[in-house]
């Protein structure tokens, strides 16, 4: 079949353009893509995916530098020459400065990581923010997971914990944050600091899950076992036990066939197991039976994950990288002291510290905010803000010297990644003092007057700005002088501003606002940049005020779900049990201060002999405070400041409805 002539026409035109097309290109030189060629093919078609190889390094200036290129990659001897420019000569130049500037940027970049994670945290919760996480749960849970970023777990459950900075050319640094709940050291209650692990940490729990003075028992079976009221068969069940589930037992029928425990569930009473199957040793068990009164348990001075053992290292292959340890701080608000014990050593804290451990150094705590005292070999010291107080230790990471103190590292302290702390401070200097203003040399470096300069560079003075405190988040205590020995006179409300006039430290350095009313503490509220300038002013002595406390204190009740209820004088709420729980909690966490008369009445729900009360006020320590027994009425007035939980006998679907009121004792 013929071509049309137009085609044929158009396809003799193609073939001459791509004929010229090709002696062109043989023509042009090569030499841009001789040194990358190394194979025996050559050729047009190795050239081409050289093209995009070298685009980048092709000379973009026309200087005689980068003419002669060119030039010089065209000889017979250039391809052997060309790894030359890849000899280690220039390159660790250009490397060690990037590592230097990359270590740091990659721990900011694990701490941003952190800050966008573990957002929310509840009380007692770990979060791992960053790095590579290995864990164990103190009790074997099926479905436990924290070793990602995001996983989230109860830190008192936990019985090992171990961070992992990879040594790579990435470095990944590991970060877990914790609200810890940890015991004041006055109250015994709880209170929830703040524990940032980071580096390389491991940590394994040395605290105690029970009072030390009672036999613990391990369920046996492999389904469980039944909780009852009484100790036979027929008894009501009131609780069931998992598989290896952990009790403390108190005493043992005469026949060994039943042993009395401790129920483990918030609101905790005695039952009866059957004695072959728990893993205990009866015969150091006392004789009780369904009528003996129930023993007094105490909680242990250090509970699970408020001891540990911990051992940390200095990683050092990066510039400006923090050491590896830990990062504790007491919650804001709170003027009691926090207590830890870690590798053996007893820490009460209310501030902030940087502790980190190593056989071989032995373990050093750095006081970043506050003051905290330190125990190990039945020596005390105590240390405030640039203070730094090292225990020796040995193999096994147990005190083989008593505490030293001395001036911290200002700066390794400076690299700790403290903004992951959620009360922000200033890095104390290493003497422990406060750090001078910088007034002095800003003035001589200017040509302003000193009164131009203090304007410019300072607060204004008291006279035109107010020094107002604020109690952000909660209530906060007013004293009737600066410390906590003196009485509490009153409250400051949540929300609620007030004028300082004035300023005095206690015995422990921490500085005290005078207001009108008395004395708060400066870690307690908000201050406005006027309290800069406050003066100092004669504190009063315990005497002198003691006599003066006439007036009727403050009175301050609040719930986590409905708000503060003094100021309405009642508030109503109701529940549904959802499960055989034997009691319903409402409200969620209350807060009461000392003097507070509270009143609760419940309708609904049912009286059930196995929780023993109707209501029933239980502390933060799970001590019972007050119970109703078959009353649907209960009054109690709290003597200290108080964080509790309402309980109500409920189960199976009950409605409870309930009213509570607060009034003044």
């Amino acid at each position: 079949m013929r071509l049309p002539i137009r085609l044929f026409i158009c396809l003799v035109a193609l073939s001459l353009l791509l004929s010229s097309a090709m002696s062109i290109l043989a023509q042009d030189a090569p030499t841009p893509f001789i040194p990358v060629i190394s194979d025996d093919e050559g050729g047009d078609n190795s050239a081409a995916p050289t093209l995009d190889a070298n685009v980048t390094p092709v000379p973009t200036q026309a200087n005689p530098a980068e003419t002669t290129v060119p030039d010089q990659e065209g000889t017979p001897t250039e391809p052997t020459e060309q790894p030359a420019e890849a000899t280690p000569t220039p390159l660790p130049e250009a490397q060690i400065p990037n590592e230097a500037l990359e270590c740091p940027i990659q721990v900011q970049e694990a701490v941003t990581a952190t800050e966008l994670i573990c957002t929310d945290m509840l009380p007692g919760q770990a979060c791992i923010g960053n790095g590579i996480i290995q864990a164990q749960p103190r009790t074997a849970t099926e479905g436990f997971a924290f070793s990602q970023p995001g996983d989230r777990t109860e830190f008192s459950g936990l019985n090992s914990l171990a961070l992992t900075t990879s040594n790579t050319e990435n470095l990944v640094w590991a970060i877990v944050d914790a609200v810890a709940p940890f015991t004041t050291r006055d109250s015994g209650t709880s209170a929830n600091a703040t524990l940032i692990a980071f580096g390389d940490v491991s940590m394994s729990n040395t605290g105690d899950t029970y009072d030390p003075n009672f036999q613990t028992a391990t369920v046996l079976a492999q389904q469980g076992l039944n909780v009852r009221r009484t100790p036979d068969e027929r008894g009501v069940v009131v609780y069931q036990l998992e598989p290896s589930q952990e009790v403390v037992v108190t005493g043992r029928t005469a026949d060994n066939q039943w042993i009395r425990i401790e129920i483990p569930s918030a609101f905790s009473g005695v039952g009866w197991v059957y004695a072959p199957y728990m893993g205990v040793d009866l015969e150091t068990l006392e004789y009780v039976d369904a009528d003996s009164p129930r023993p007094q348990l105490e909680a242990p001075e250090f509970g699970p994950m408020q001891a540990f053992s911990m051992q940390s290292t200095r990683y050092e292959s990066c510039e400006n990288t923090p050491d590896s340890g830990l990062l504790i701080q007491s919650p804001s608000g709170l003027a009691d002291a926090v207590l830890v014990r870690i590798n053996g050593v007893r820490i009460e804290l209310n501030g902030a510290v940087f502790v980190q451990a190593q056989p071989d150094m032995g373990m050093e705590v750095d006081v970043l905010e506050g003051e905290a005292l330190i125990n190990a070999a039945d020596t005390d010291v105590t240390a405030t803000a640039g203070n730094a107080v090292r225990v020796g230790m040995t193999a096994e990471m147990t005190p083989n010297s008593a505490p030293s103190i001395f001036g911290y590292d200002e700066t390794a302290v400076g690299l700790l990644p403290i903004s992951l702390l959620p009360r922000p401070f200033g890095v104390m200097p290493a003497s422990g003092e406060a750090a001078p203003t910088p007034l002095p040399s800003d003035a001589d470096d200017t040509t302003q007057t000193a009164d131009d300069t203090s304007a410019a560079s300072t607060p204004a003075a008291p006279s035109v700005a107010e020094c107002l405190i604020t109690a952000v988040d909660a209530p906060k205590n007013i004293r009737s002088g600066p410390g906590v020995s003196f009485p509490t006179v009153g409250a400051l409300a949540s929300g609620s501003s007030t004028v300082a006039t004035g300023q005095a430290n206690d015995s422990f350095n921490f500085t005290w606002y005078q207001v009108e009313e008395g004395w708060l503490r400066f870690d307690t509220v908000e201050a406005s940049p006027g309290c800069t300038d406050l003066p100092v002013v004669e504190a009063p002595t315990q005497a002198a005020v003691t006599p003066t406390i006439t007036a009727t204190p403050s009175i301050s009740l609040s719930s986590s779900e409905l708000g503060a209820v003094c100021a309405t004088g009642s508030v109503s709420t109701s529940g549904t049990s959802a499960g055989e729980e034997l009691a319903l909690e409402l409200g969620g966490t209350w807060q009461a201060t000392s003097g507070t008369r509270i009143t609760v009445t419940t309708n609904g729900g049912m009286f059930r002999g196995e929780y023993g009360d109707y209501i029933r006020l239980t502390d933060s320590n799970d001590v019972i405070l007050a119970q109703s027994g078959e009353s649907t009425s209960l009054s109690y007035t709290f003597t200290a400041d108080t964080t509790f939980t309402i309980g109500f006998s409920a189960a199976n679907g009950d409605t409870v409805q309930a009213t509570i009121t607060c009034a003044s004792a």
